[in-house]
């Protein structure tokens, strides 16, 4: 048994859009002329942690320049794909591409927008939703309009079809089906070659290999929406369709967060269940009844469940089940980002946090509470008033540590004089604010490593100024 120290929608360019570039939030100590980011500065707060999952959930260090802008619509934002493999060694943002869900009776779209400009680079019919995006693919329900059969994957760069998703069962509708979001390539984009996992309808899993680009017609794995909207009805609309590896039925509603070792936490919040997929084999490693799943956190070689809040105790559990360490009598912070947006830690790493609540992409720590309960940034000590939400409001962290995304509650008590509450806020490691965005009363989120604020009507991305 362990015990640890106390822890831790306007369609098209909207322009340069109000943006608030705010410093001279008050500091404490260790704010003067040192780096920050410096190697001693970053040790000096804790142990380094080994997070795995999608990159796209920090984002661009390029916002320490503030804001060139915001691409703005009133259409549903289904994510932002790759245009061009993005060189992560420097500050420059790749021109990406954000994918749309347009609604129209009768005849949705999705379109394909350039976030410099605005441009339309493609429009298709059909519909995809929120997550349908990884790397430089997208999910599409209907493509091709009236004569499309279930869901197709379409290339985010060209608009043009890969591969047609194939059945399960004769229950299951490919139509629902959306991205697992597994751990992507640094630079964003995904192997062509290498099988995607996909949750269907509302209780399968399935894994699907895209065709071999030698056994048909080269030309049919990349066909215009056009093209198969100008079909016969019920004809071949000429896309391959993937080879299904396999397909596991696992429930109803089902949240899955990519793990460690290729396997696939599975979360269902109707009925207190856990379940553990081999995203190799589709079988089921563990299938089991908790007590409540919000007290579970998802870790990249387990999960940990808090099983009593007023007097603090926890159990981890391995990837078979078996229960492998348990703590008491201090809380256990989670880390940002965390399992909600992909990123998952080890046992280890929890156990050994310490006070580390945020952490880059090379699992450095970038904000901490120290036993005193002061919150420590490499650069700066920082009371709870001088941060734009208190530590567990931390929303994500960038790339390499620099900046903290903190977004207040709605309705909040102002958290910093002369910042509204429900409004994005970005601080750097002297903890002085760098952007404010007003427009944020649904929450702020990191996509593809971009910053995306919503307020009822409209998703606005954000856009870093290029140095």
């Amino acid at each position: 048994m362990t015990s640890r120290s106390g822890r831790r929608r306007l369609r098209g360019f909207a322009g340069l859009v109000a943006v608030a570039l705010l410093t001279g939030c008050a500091a404490g100590p260790g704010s003067g002329g040192e780096d920050p980011n410096s190697d001693e500065a970053i040790a000096a707060l804790g142990e380094t942690m080994h997070p795995s999952g999608d990159p796209g959930a920090w984002f661009w260090d390029a916002y320490a320049n503030g804001l060139a802008g915001a691409y703005s619509t009133s259409d549903d934002v289904c994510g932002i794909g790759r245009e061009l493999p993005p060189d992560l060694e420097s500050d420059d943002v790749p021109g990406d591409i954000v994918v749309e869900a347009r609604e129209s009776p009768g005849s949705p779209r999705v379109v394909g927008r350039s976030l410099s400009g605005g441009a339309v680079m493609w429009e298709v019919p059909g519909s995809c939703r929120e997550g349908a995006v990884v790397g430089d693919t997208v999910v599409v329900s209907g493509f091709g309009g009236a004569n499309a059969r279930g869901s197709t994957l379409v290339s985010t760069r060209t608009g043009r079809a890969i591969m047609q998703l194939p059945r399960p069962d004769d229950s299951a509708q490919p139509g629902d089906a959306v991205p697992i979001r597994w751990g992507a390539a640094e630079d964003g984009i995904l192997d062509p070659a290498a099988p995607r996992l996909y949750a269907v309808g509302s209780d399968t899993i399935m894994s699907v290999s895209p065709p071999d680009p030698g056994a048909a017609d080269p030309g049919a794995a990349e066909l215009e929406a056009a093209e198969l909207e100008a079909a016969d009805p019920g004809a071949d609309p000429g896309v391959p369709t993937g080879t299904l590896n396999w397909a596991t039925a696992i429930g109803a509603e089902p949240e899955a967060v990519p793990l460690g070792d290729g396997m696939i936490g599975v979360t269902h919040r109707l009925n207190d269940r856990i379940q553990i997929l081999d995203g190799t084999s589709g079988e089921i490693a563990v299938d089991t009844a908790v007590e409540d799943v919000h007290a579970l956190t998802w870790l990249s070689d387990g999960y940990m469940l808090r099983e009593n809040e007023s007097d603090p105790a926890y159990a981890f559990y391995d990837l078979d089940g078996a229960e492998v360490e348990r703590t008491v009598g201090d809380s256990q912070y989670g880390f940002a980002p965390g399992p909600g947006q992909g990123i998952t830690y080890t046992i280890a790493d929890q156990l050994a946090g310490g006070t580390t609540v945020g952490v880059d992409a090379a699992g450095r720590p970038a904000l901490v509470e120290d036993d005193e309960r002061k919150n420590r940034l490499r650069g700066a000590t920082v009371g709870e008033r001088d941060l734009p939400d208190s530590i567990i409001g931390l929303r994500s962290v960038s790339r390499d540590g620099s900046l903290l995304l903190f977004s207040g509650a709605s309705g909040a008590e102002p958290p910093l004089p002369g910042v509204e509450s429900g409004r994005a806020v970005v601080i750097d490691q002297r903890g002085e604010r760098v952007i404010e965005w007003p427009l944020a009363e649904q929450g702020v989120s990191v996509v593809a490593g971009y910053l995306l604020a919503r307020d009822g009507a409209s998703t606005h991305v954000l856009l870093p100024r290029r140095p």
